[in-house]
Parts: C-alpha cells; sequence; structure tokens
C-alpha cells in the first residue's frame, strides 16, 4: 500500500541516482522507474556534474563516498544551480557525515544502509515534497 501512495505521487518526478556499486545502482533505479520516476543513473562525480548540467532533477540519491569527489563535492555542484533538487544521502555511517560543514548536507534526507526499499521510496517522495514547500 506504501509502495502505491509514493506510485500515485511519484509519477513524472526525475531523480539522479550517484551509485558506484553496479548491481546496487541498477536495482534502485530500476525500482525508481518501477514507481514512475524518469530515473538518470551515474557512477561517478563526472556523470553526475554532467547529467546535472544537462537537465533539472528533482531530487538526487546519492552514495556518500563515490569515484571522483563524493556527496561534499556533488553538494558544491548542486549550490551552483539555480534550482536545487532534493538530497537524499546513503550511507553505511549517518555520523561519519552529520558533523560536514556544508548546510546543503545537513539538510538532506540521510538513508543508513542497509535500508529496505520501501525506505527509500518513502525518502525521496519525502524529500522531494518538503523541496517543493521550500520553493513555494
Amino acid at each position: 500500500m506504501r509502495d502505491m501512495q509514493f506510485r500515485d505521487n511519484g509519477a513524472g518526478r526525475s531523480v539522479l541516482l550517484v551509485e558506484d556499486n553496479t548491481d546496487l545502482r541498477d536495482v534502485l533505479g530500476s525500482l525508481l522507474e518501477s514507481v514512475g520516476c524518469h530515473t538518470v543513473l551515474a557512477s561517478t562525480a563526472q556523470d553526475a556534474v554532467r547529467a546535472l548540467q544537462g537537465q533539472q532533477f528533482d531530487v538526487v540519491v546519492s552514495d556518500v563516498r563515490f569515484p571522483g569527489g563524493g556527496v561534499e563535492h556533488l553538494a558544491e555542484e548542486l549550490l551552483k544551480l539555480a534550482s536545487r533538487p532534493a538530497l537524499v544521502v546513503m550511507t553505511g555511517d549517518v555520523s561519519s557525515i552529520a558533523d560536514t560543514a556544508s548546510d546543503y548536507i545537513a539538510t538532506a534526507t540521510f538513508i543508513e544502509k542497509p535500508f529496505n526499499l520501501s525506505c527509500l521510496l518513502a525518502s525521496v517522495d519525502r524529500a522531494a515534497g518538503a523541496a517543493q514547500v521550500a520553493v513555494a
């Protein structure tokens, strides 16, 4: 039932998924697509920046560490955008990233690994909703 609720609200959302683990990236990308999100996959910071330059996203779902810079570098790039997407950060250790100096990361939604797929969907839904309220 919770997934159906997301499906109704998630159709048409654009999501950038940044994850260097190929299997996890493919599974999460397929899940997001299955609930109606338009999902772009990136495995490196360079891929993510290229995607951000090419289109606007509602939500960025990102691992903490990935080749080319990690979420701190990604947050710097997001801050350059006129319209900033919501940020969902996947991590195995929330405390390691919680002390970061970036206010943008501090306002992110965090998902602690391992997480179930319903948790991801709820986090994307919540983050996108919060971003819409902030813009309004």
